[in-house]
Parts: C-alpha cells; sequence; structure tokens
C-alpha cells in the first residue's frame, strides 16, 4: 500500500508527513512505512522510514547516554561511531548520527540517520554509502600527508592515535572512527562514501518537509 493509500484511507499520521527530494536518486520502494530511493551506480541508498510503535531511542535529554547505548550496538557488530549529536530540524529535537560498518567482503560502510521521535511513532531518514573497488584510499592519502607533514609519527602498533572514539578516547573496541574520518577532509575526497552522506545528510536538513499533523502528536518526553 502506498502513503497515497494510506492517506485516503483517513490516517493523518503517517509517512506522507516527513517529504524529501529524491535528489535524483531512483525510487525502489514506496509503501505505507518505507520509502527508498537508489543512484544509478547503486553507491548510495536513500530512504525514509515510519514506525507506528515508541521509538526506542534512550533519551533526548543526555546526549551522552545516547551516545554510549549505540556504541554498545555498533561494537556488537564490530562496528564504531563517527557522530552522534542532537538537532533542531525545522522545529523538532532530533538526532543525527553517523556509523560505520565493515562489509563483510572487505571495505567499509557508512550510515547516517536523521531519528525524529514522539512518543508512540517515530521517524527515521537514512544515507547509505560504502566503498566499492579499491578501498582505503582516503585513510592512506590522508596519512602520509599528515605523517609528511609530522602531525603523526608511526610506532609500534602503526600510527600513533590515528583510532580513537569520537567522544570517549580510552574506548578501544569495534571499527573505531581514524583521523581519516574527520570531515575537514571531505573536500579533498567528494566522491567517498563518508562524504557522500555528510553531505546528503545536510541536504535532507535543508530541503526535508515536515507536515503540519506533527504538530498533534505527543512529544518524546525521556
Amino acid at each position: 500500500m502506498g502513503f497515497f493509500d494510506w492517506f485516503n484511507k483517513g490516517n493523518k499520521i503517517g509517512i506522507h508527513l516527513v517529504q524529501i527530494p529524491n535528489f535524483g536518486l531512483q525510487q525502489e520502494e514506496d509503501n505505507a512505512f518505507h520509502q527508498q530511493w537508489i543512484s544509478e551506480d547503486e553507491s548510495l541508498i536513500l530512504s525514509v522510514n515510519y514506525f507506528d510503535i515508541p521509538p526506542d531511542l534512550a533519551t533526548l535529554n543526555n546526549i551522552k547516554t545516547v551516545r554510549d547505548t549505540y556504541r554498545e550496538l555498533l561494537t556488537e557488530a564490530e562496528g564504531g561511531l563517527l557522530q552522534v549529536d542532537y538537532i533542531n530540524l525545522k522545529g523538532y529535537p532530533a538526532v543525527r548520527s553517523i556509523f560505520k560498518l565493515p562489509k563483510q567482503n572487505g571495505g567499509v560502510i557508512y550510515i547516517g540517520s536523521i531519528t525524529l521521535p514522539f512518543a508512540e511513532h517515530s521517524y527515521v531518514i537514512k544515507v547509505q554509502a560504502a566503498e566499492v573497488g579499491v578501498t582505503g584510499m582516503r585513510d592512506s592519502s590522508v596519512s602520509m600527508q599528515l605523517l609528511n607533514s609530522g602531525e603523526i609519527e608511526v610506532g609500534d602498533n602503526g600510527f600513533v592515535g590515528w583510532f580513537a572514539d569520537p567522544y570517549e578516547p580510552s574506548f578501544v573496541h569495534g571499527l573505531l572512527r581514524n583521523i581519516s574520518d574527520d570531515e575537514k577532509y571531505d573536500a579533498q575526497f567528494p566522491n567517498h562514501p563518508l562524504s557522500l552522506v555528510r553531505n546528503m545528510l545536510r541536504k535532507i536538513e535543508e530541503e526535508v518537509v515536515l507536515g503540519e499533523d506533527l504538530k498533534t502528536l505527543e512529544p518524546f518526553k525521556k
């Protein structure tokens, strides 16, 4: 059932209340709970997801708790945090996050999301891009730049300080953030999947259209 069918059945609350441009991507799925678009080369996947149940978000009052919760889940999947922050999405409190996870056949998948929670419903806008072909070029290039400039040095276990959780420097498990993941390097690597994810999240935050009926929903109070 498409979202127009859902709306015509008298449901004022649904996926149609969060709308984004297709950004030139091809729509692959469209139903009452999930819309998905994909790039022609299948390198980028964009989706809007509607959940008609209370969200599993830990809280909107303590970002450390949210980060700790996500970190624990990601570590179980051998992934890692790149960013977890509270944002204001067109007047509504939301969570912006970027994770990375290892691919089974090598390389990394980067997943960015914006979670818009309410007491009994939630929306998640998700962007996913994966390394394909030759992987690790961004890491290698940035590490060489910093090594040549003397900003990093080689230790017994590789580059000193290259890997670190962005919020808990003493945490050493999972697929940790590395220096080349920093946003300041996106301009050097505009087609890298992490750069694509960040850029798409920025566009979504600017261009998302939130329906007026969201104002009738009970706010998320945790």
